[in-house]
């Protein structure tokens, strides 16, 4: 191990220490940016093309009879960053939209109405300007075009639009029925939702869940309920379980997770997954798919989870190796191996710090904590192949045969 005073440090070389020292004076950002600069026709044209995608998202979630919908906005190649954001003049709480989450690189969702979009085209229309001002630079003398930051959000957009059936959905309605009856499935599918922000447009995020209820309670005999954990207020949205229960079978719907269910809510809840048989009919699944996949409130629809069983043979054991024994007058670092235990041998025993076991025999498996012991008392011995990208002074290990769950409950009580 290298000597404290010997570690190199690379010398950093501040040029313009007054940024570090003076704040900017607020106001003085610059102007906005013209991602059309010297193409005025070019912006004619994509100012008319973003206000026909506006208008043909409101037109669809007024055929759909949605009062609210998700608008993913994508943002152009050369206005990524994070300042180019159309938050500040077009999709803001002033405006009646909210940011929900994001999805690829530049690409966010807001929460929108018919109305709001409606607005924003009419506000578009008004206020991004075709043909910049001139204005002179106070600095210089000369006349500068500077733009709106109705036309620098504008320009910074390449597209917008609601998602479509298949952005949500990528799997067929057979391919899921084989997909549910295969053994270790937890669950019927997974559906995320967005989360909608009820302090913009409050009306219309209650009509829109209560039109995904009725949604549901019209496909009939579904049983539907909130993945476990979703009680923490997480802004990018929510999950559901659902699944189909056999056709003439009363729904059984719970949309949002209650803040303290009963023991005889959760009791109930239990013999209903346990007890009731589900229904694997390709017919009644694709009218399922196709109604959650037309629901502006889906974000996206997933296979329930599969369980699979971690193979059960038994290595074959590796070539003996001889390890080096710790040197008596040595201090060496000491790490914890929280695991399920570490086996007793003679080759590591004399790296051990000290054992702490709480685990019931029956409870400990010491095969993974006995080879994380291993590379962390004599990894490069037992590869040499890689010993020159490894540390080269080994460590002594205390053995923390506990489990992850049972740690994190001990540092709590500790620390409360």
């Amino acid at each position: 191990m290298a000597e404290r005073d010997s570690i190199q440090r690379p010398v950093q070389v501040f040029l313009d220490t007054r940024r570090f020292i003076y704040p900017p004076a607020p106001g003085t950002r610059g102007p906005s940016k013209d991602f059309f600069q010297g193409d005025n026709e070019g912006f004619r044209r994509h100012k008319a093309r973003m206000r026909e995608q506006l208008r043909a998202s409101s037109m669809r979630l007024r055929e759909q009879h949605s009062a609210l919908g998700f608008v993913l906005v994508q943002m152009r190649e050369d206005a990524l960053a994070k300042s180019y954001r159309p938050t500040e003049r077009l999709f803001c709480e002033r405006n009646r939209f909210a940011l929900v989450g994001g999805r690829g690189i530049g690409e966010m969702f807001f929460q929108a109405t018919p109305d709001a979009l409606d607005a924003l085209d009419k506000l578009i229309a008004e206020r991004a300007e075709d043909i910049p001002q001139e204005r002179e630079n106070p600095r210089t003398g000369e006349f500068e075009e500077r733009v709106s930051g109705y036309r620098s959000e504008l320009g910074g957009i390449a597209s917008i639009g609601l998602l479509e059936a298949p952005d949500r959905l990528d799997f067929s309605a057979s391919e899921a029925v084989a997909a549910l009856e295969k053994e270790g499935i937890i669950g019927g599918y997974l559906v995320d939702l967005f989360r909608p922000d009820p302090a913009v447009s409050g009306d219309a995020v209650r009509a829109q869940l209560k039109a995904l209820q009725h949604r549901l309670t019209t496909v009939g005999s579904l049983f539907v309920r909130p993945v476990a954990g979703l009680r923490e207020r997480r802004p990018t949205g929510f999950t559901l379980s659902i699944d189909l229960l056999p056709a003439g079978a009363s729904n059984d719907i719970v949309l949002l997770a209650p803040e303290a269910p009963t023991a005889a809510t959760e009791r109930t809840a239990g013999r209903a997954v346990a007890s009731a048989p589900r229904d694997r009919s390709v017919k009644r699944h694709q009218l399922l798919l196709e109604q959650l996949a037309e629901e502006p409130l889906v974000r996206r629809i997933a296979l329930p989870m599969e369980i699979e069983p971690a193979p059960t043979g038994v290595s074959e054991p590796g070539a003996a190796i001889d390890l080096p024994a710790p040197l008596a007058d040595r201090d060496y670092p000491v790490v914890g191996v929280i695991d399920g235990g570490i086996s007793a041998l003679d080759a590591l025993d004399p790296w051990c710090a000290g054992v702490a076991s709480p685990l019931l025999p029956g409870d400990s498996d010491h095969e993974h904590g006995t080879f994380i012991a291993g590379l962390v008392a004599a990894g490069s011995a037992l590869n040499p192949g890689f010993a020159d990208r490894l540390e080269r002074e080994p460590c002594r290990y205390f053995d923390l045969a506990i489990t992850t769950e049972t740690f994190a409950r001990a540092v709590l009580q500790h620390a409360g």
